[in-house]
């Protein structure tokens, strides 16, 4: 049976980003076996009929000691296991992943998801950074982009050849799972928005709870709530302790982080990501738009790609709470037949440019080659 091995920092990515992709795998006969930090997903990838190996990668370190014993676990793994084909998702996975598989004589596939936060800032990260991903493109026999600016500023900076470039449609997103099947919220004083993702502040929370505190001033009955979990290791991370100073002054509403987001979607009038970081294409946004759902998000790479400023959504502007909160007032003013033709008009789009099976698409090409 032939063998392919799915890569990535955690279980978490690979059950919520790619399981499309593993069903798929398996409806073909493959053997799949899925490399990643232990989390709470890595017991419904085993169930999903996947090998799962634990990995012990410091996502956020930058120790090389780590770094390289990383890249040996990974030889180790692609020579013992001989697969037909790597995919590679996520920063070090990526690097390390990809010369791995040079050294064991597989063939691999570097997947940039975002370019992350080391891209955000010019400093000695982001050049090693860019030197290693340089190598690790030569060593990948394609590199894939779920953005076409992402892809831009590769090329550019010549980390990677653009003939060795592919850009996907984003994540994929199932949109018979993400299908609204309650009634649009009334708008009026209940007006509920709701930012859902990391507790990051590169995800623009800080953001969201400046422009928060503006409309309360005028509006105080309209509803801000924030869904995500905490990642502390992440240098970007909100404190519990700010989330819970925040709602003390009764300002957001937290609801903690959850495995049906479907659920809460489902009882707000707009959905807002005023994100700065990196992105690839969000999720968040598609799962949003796909449950028709009108969406401000920031004019920002990845986040633009999903939504029409007047379309189905409205652009702000980075990093700018004021212009942000005037996005808000403007959504709240709306008439509820405009703001469920904006959440309809998302997921038309969502349908014609995000759909899964787009996605799927080009994972099949890559099947028809083995």
């Amino acid at each position: 049976m032939k063998k392919i091995i799915l890569v990535s920092n955690t279980s978490w990515y690979l059950y919520n980003f790619r399981l499309g992709v593993i069903r798929l795998f398996r409806r073909q006969n493959f053997k799949i076996i899925c490399i990643a930090n232990y989390d709470e997903y890595s017991e419904k990838l085993i169930e999903e009929g996947v090998i799962f190996i634990k990995s012990s990668l410091a996502n956020q370190g930058i120790n090389p000691f780590q770094d390289i014993n990383y890249f040996r676990f990974l030889l180790k793994h692609y020579k013992e296991i001989q697969p037909s084909f790597i995919f590679h998702y996520t920063i070090k996975p990526n690097i390390y992943g990809s010369l791995a598989a040079k050294l064991a004589h597989r063939k691999s596939i570097a997947i940039v998801s975002g370019a992350g936060y080391v891209f955000l800032k010019k400093n000695m990260l982001n050049f090693i950074t860019r030197k290693l991903y340089n190598l690790a493109a030569k060593a990948s026999m394609q590199v894939w982009f779920v953005n076409r600016e992402d892809q831009e500023m590769f090329v550019e900076q010549r980390i990677v050849k653009k003939e060795k470039t592919k850009v996907l449609p984003g994540e994929g997103i199932d949109t018979t799972i993400f299908k609204r099947n309650l009634p649009y919220p009334s708008n009026g004083e209940n007006f509920v928005f709701l930012l859902a993702g990391r507790m990051l502040w590169d995800k623009g929370v800080g953001i969201y709870v400046e422009a928060a505190k503006r409309i309360k001033q005028t509006t105080p009955d309209v509803k801000f709530q924030l869904l995500g979990f905490v990642d502390s290791l992440n240098p970007s991370a909100i404190t519990k302790e700010q989330i819970e100073n925040w709602t003390k002054e009764g300002i957001i509403e937290y609801l903690g982080s959850t495995d049906d987001v479907k659920k809460f979607l489902n009882t707000v009038n707009c959905f807002v990501l005023p994100s700065y970081y990196r992105e690839g294409v969000p999720r968040s946004l598609l799962e949003a738009a796909s449950l028709e759902i009108p969406i401000i998000t920031t004019n920002n790479v990845g986040c633009r790609e999903v939504v029409e400023d007047g379309y189905n959504g409205f652009l702000c502007s980075i990093k700018d709470s004021e212009n942000l909160a005037e996005k808000m007032e403007r959504v709240i003013k709306m008439e509820k037949s405009c703001l469920k033709q904006m959440g309809s008009n998302g997921r038309e789009k969502v349908i014609a440019e995000f759909h899964e099976k787009l996605v799927l698409k080009h994972y099949e090409e890559i099947l028809n080659t083995l």
